[in-house]
């Protein structure tokens, strides 16, 4: 099913405030370096696009009490968007920093997060660019690996904007791009629907 669903103000102010402080005004979080963003296994590029990342949940498993926000985050959204959630397969933030026109010169390389069929809630922390790209292209496509897709047709491109979720089939392709002005924060959560309702498409 190829279809996008996008939520502005999935929560109250207060809550979205919470959020962008504790990742990016709180010195205790420890973020990780991720040597280019656009792939698993990072390969030597001209243009290589590091970032930072922290992982609160991968394959099932909780790391760190971040883990429970969010989780909390998820059954929120979901809640909100009428889903019921069966399993959070991944959760992570993901931090890029501004690139001015870094975008003319690079290529874009498409992923899916994961092979298992999930979808994905994402959550734009704070006010950024760097539009998200969603193909219409699934996987499996003409290779069996999950990332280095660098060409197809476009479903929906969406501009970030805090507090903003965007649901979609975890099989798309898709792609950041990198913010030319300021740092661009997003929460991802892979997750495994119970049954799928949702009454807004």
């Amino acid at each position: 099913m190829n279809s996008v669903t996008i939520i502005d103000d999935i929560i109250s102010k207060e809550y979205q405030d919470y959020l962008e402080s504790l990742l990016l005004n709180n010195s205790d979080m420890t973020w990780h370096l991720v040597r280019d963003v656009r792939q698993e296994v990072p390969i030597e590029k001209e243009y290589p696009l590091p970032g930072m990342s922290i992982q609160a949940i991968t394959d099932g498993e909780e790391h760190g009490l971040l883990s429970f926000v969010f989780r909390g985050l998820a059954y929120t959204i979901a809640e909100k968007l009428d889903i019921k959630i069966k399993t959070i397969l991944n959760a992570r933030t993901f931090l890029q920093f501004p690139g001015g026109n870094l975008n003319d010169f690079i290529d874009k390389e498409y992923h899916v997060d994961t092979p298992r069929a999930h979808r994905v809630l994402l959550y734009y922390v704070n006010e950024s660019d760097g539009n998200t790209i969603i193909l219409k292209q699934r996987y499996p496509f003409a290779f069996s690996k999950i990332s280095g897709l660098t060409t197809g047709d476009v479903l929906q491109e969406i501009e970030p904007k805090k507090g903003r979720v965007v649901m979609f089939d975890g099989a798309q392709f898709h792609s950041s791009t990198v913010p030319t002005k300021n740092l661009r924060c997003v929460i991802n959560l892979d997750v495994v629907l119970a049954d799928f309702t949702n009454k807004l498409n």
